[in-house]
């Protein structure tokens, strides 16, 4: 049974994309709600059982879809409609329990819908006991940085949904001074991964933490918990902007022997190919060199066999 709505299977560029003269709108509640009014319906049965778990995955996931707060629930072994999720989360964004945002430009024909967890959100995990991370600026952050953790969200649920053979995955894992978007550990191998948005602000960002990388693995030490410096694996919107990351790479200097490649799409078209490599291929003659970047499919890391 399929518990997801339809969607599209043609794709050409990635809802979590950097789009041109895009922006997140407010699609919340826009008169206040008191604490004890909500209160008043949660001890009326009108917050019930879902809504808990709903509230969860919104935690869990920082920013998410109803389609990935779908998949979550039911990887939880849950068995909910994304239609009933929908109808739940426009509950929950009405009493200001959670927080929705609508992403629009002028480039992409479809709005983006963003869900994050509210204050009274976060009363109501608390009083279940449930460790919700919520910070009150949480929710206003920048779009840019609600794109990146979508794109980290979507890469994650896909390797849960399929079956992947990893025992953990950790969001904003530090290393000494080097933070990544997710860390996923199978067996003794370790990989880390850094989401890539084309936004000029993300640029610089994602830049220094591919040098923090680097310097992780100059200055790695050997412990129990980890052997070897785990991989890096970059998270691109499509395989050109992934061009011009492994461009920077070469130019740097930095061993790209290190790094793998992915993107948004193709972890979701084809899991099993969705790991790239690049190298440098000799396509001219000694007195006329010429290079041009190559790139592979690697056998995917998480594959049981």
């Amino acid at each position: 049974m399929n518990l997801l709505a339809d969607e599209n299977k043609i794709v050409s560029k990635s809802p979590f994309s950097a789009y041109r003269n895009e922006k997140d709108i407010y699609d919340g509640r826009k008169t206040s709600i008191s604490l004890e009014h909500i209160m008043i319906k949660v001890k009326r049965g009108e917050v019930n059982g879902i809504d808990y778990e709903i509230l969860k995955c919104v935690s869990e996931l920082e920013f998410s879809t109803s389609r990935m707060i779908t998949q979550l629930i039911n990887l939880k072994g849950y068995n909910v409609e994304q239609e009933k999720v929908q109808r739940r989360l426009n509950f929950l964004n009405k009493t200001n329990i959670i927080s929705r945002y609508m992403t629009v430009s002028e480039e992409s024909k479809s709005n983006t819908r963003i869900y994050c967890l509210e204050k009274v959100g976060n009363v109501l995990l608390r009083s279940r006991e449930w460790p919700s991370k919520w910070k009150q600026t949480d929710s206003i952050r920048p779009l840019e940085t609600k794109k990146r953790i979508l794109a980290r969200n979507q890469i994650y649920l896909e390797y849960l949904r399929s079956g992947m053979d990893f025992e953990s995955a950790k969001f904003d894992y530090k290393i000494n001074s080097f933070k990544s978007d997710m860390i996923v550990e199978t067996g003794t191998k370790k990989y880390v991964f850094l989401i890539s948005r084309s936004y000029p602000t993300e640029i610089e960002k994602f830049e220094v933490k591919v040098s923090d990388y680097f310097g992780m693995c100059e200055d790695f030490i050997v412990t129990p918990q980890m052997l070897e410096p785990p991989m890096l694996v970059i998270v691109g919107e499509d395989d050109n902007q992934l061009l011009e990351v492994f461009k920077k790479l070469v130019v740097k200097g930095l061993d790209y022997s290190k790094v793998l490649f992915t993107t948004d799409l193709r972890v979701i078209n084809d899991i099993n190919r969705s790991i790239l490599q690049f190298s440098i291929q000799n396509i001219g003659t000694i007195e006329n060199p010429s290079h041009r970047a190559r790139m592979e499919i690697k056998k995917f890391f998480l594959n049981r066999d």
